[in-house]
C-alpha cells in the first residue's frame, strides 16, 4: 500500500505527529509511506523512513502558498500523482494546497480533518472530527487509526506513545546539573520577557547549576547575566542532544517543549494565550505549565484558527505580565527537587 502523510507545518505539530508515522512504520512495515513535511523537521523522520520519502518544499509559506502558481502547484501534483497513492492522510492543521493535492492525487482514501480556513470540497474520504476531550496528540493519533482501519486492520494502539528520538538524542541516561532556558515564541504575545528569564537563569546559576541560554535571533541578549551561558543551536541535533542532558527545560509554550516532553526532561512552561490543546501531552508528572489563576479570556487561542492578537483589551498580556521572577524561579526549584532522582550521582 502507497501512503502519503501531509505535515507541512511547525516543529512542534510535527514532534506531536511522529509517533503516528513511526507506529505505522512499526505496524505495516510492507507499506511504502511518504511524509510531505517542511524542510526544518524533516530530521525528526530521518531513521524511520528512507530519504527519498521524505518530501520538503522550499519553505512552509511556498507549499502553502503553491496553489497560487500553477507551476509550482502543477509539479506538486505531477510529483504526487507518480506516486500512485492508494491513500493519502492530511493532519491537523494541513493548508488548502495539501488538501488540494490530496484531492487530486488519485487516492482512494484520503483521511484528515477540517478547520474553519479549509476552503477546498471534497477533499476528504474520511473526516475525523475533533472532539472536546481530544488534544492534538489525540486528533492525530484518531486520525492514523482511521487509516489503519480504511486498510482493514484493527490493530491500532489505544493511546499515543512519545515520539522516539533517539536517532538525534542518542542515549538517554542520568541527567547532568544542567538547566536549558529557550526564550523563543512564534510570536511576541507568546513571550514572557527574555530580561526575566534570564534574570532567573542567573539565580539558578547562583546555586549551583548550570545555565543554557538557547541563542536565536529574537532572544538574543546584549549582555548575559553572570552564569548564563548563550550557546547557539543551529539545528535540531545540537538543540535534542542538549536537552537530553538537562535536568530542566524553562521555555514558553513553543515547539522545544514538545521535544523535552519526548525525551522526559522535566520543564516549566509559561503559557500565555496558547490553547489547552498544546500543552504537554507525555510524562504528566516532570511537567508543570503557569497559567494565571481565574483570568476569564485564557486561554485565548483556539488550536483550529490560532491567534495572533491579544483578546484581553482592558489589559492587555496580563497572563503573562502575571509571572514574576520570583514565581518562575520557585516553580523552576520545585520542579528540580521533585525531579533530583533523575540527576547523576
Amino acid at each position: 500500500m502507497r501512503v502519503v502523510l501531509f505535515k507541512v507545518n511547525h516543529l512542534g505539530d510535527n514532534v506531536v505527529f511522529v509517533p503516528v508515522v513511526q507506529t505505522l512504520r512499526r505496524l505495516r512495515p510492507d507499506w511504502r509511506i511518504t511524509v510531505i513535511t517542511s524542510q526544518p523537521e524533516q530530521i525528526l523522520y530521518r531513521g524511520h523512513l528512507p530519504a527519498g520519502r521524505i518530501w520538503t518544499p522550499p519553505s512552509r509559506l511556498a507549499f502553502h502558498h503553491s496553489w497560487r502558481n500553477p507551476f509550482i502547484f502543477g509539479r506538486w501534483w505531477f510529483r504526487l500523482r507518480r506516486e500512485l497513492p492508494d491513500a493519502c492522510l492530511l493532519s491537523y492543521d494541513q493548508c488548502n494546497a495539501a488538501h488540494l493535492l490530496a484531492k487530486w492525487s488519485g487516492a482512494r482514501v484520503r483521511i484528515g480533518a477540517r478547520l474553519p480556513f479549509l476552503k477546498v470540497a471534497g477533499s476528504m474520504t474520511h473526516e475525523v472530527p475533533r472532539t472536546a476531550s481530544r488534544k492534538i496528540v489525540d486528533w492525530n493519533w484518531a486520525m492514523g487509526r482511521r487509516l489503519i482501519e480504511a486498510a482493514g486492520g484493527s490493530d491500532w494502539p489505544e493511546n499515543p506513545p512519545p515520539p522516539d528520538l533517539a536517532e538525534l538524542a542518542g542515549p538517554i541516561g542520568a541527567r547532568e546539573r544542567l538547566v536549558v532556558i529557550h526564550a523563543g515564541a512564534r510570536n511576541d504575545i507568546r513571550r514572557w520577557p527574555a530580561e526575566r528569564m534570564a534574570l532567573v537563569g542567573a539565580r539558578l546559576a547562583a546555586t549551583g547549576w548550570k545555565v543554557i541560554w538557547v541563542n536565536r535571533p529574537d532572544t538574543r541578549l546584549a549582555t548575559p547575566p553572570s552564569g548564563v551561558t548563550p550557546l547557539p543551536c543551529e539545528n535540531l541535533e545540537t538543540l535534542t542532544g542538549l536537552l537530553a542532558r538537562a535536568a530542566l527545560l524553562l521555555c514558553n509554550n513553543s515547539g522545544p517543549l514538545h521535544i523535552a516532553n519526548a525525551l522526559g526532561t522535566p520543564l516549566v512552561v509559561i503559557s500565555g494565550p496558547t490553547s489547552f490543546d498544546w500543552d504537554p501531552y507525555w510524562n504528566p508528572e516532570r511537567n508543570r505549565v503557569l497559567r494565571m489563576p481565574g483570568l476569564a479570556c485564557i486561554a485565548c487561542e483556539d488550536s483550529g484558527t490560532g491567534t495572533e492578537f491579544c483578546a484581553n483589551r482592558t489589559d492587555p498580556l496580563i497572563c503573562l505580565r502575571h509571572w514574576t521572577t520570583e514565581a518562575v524561579e520557585h516553580a523552576c526549584r520545585e520542579m528540580l527537587e521533585q525531579t533530583r532522582s533523575l540527576l547523576s550521582p
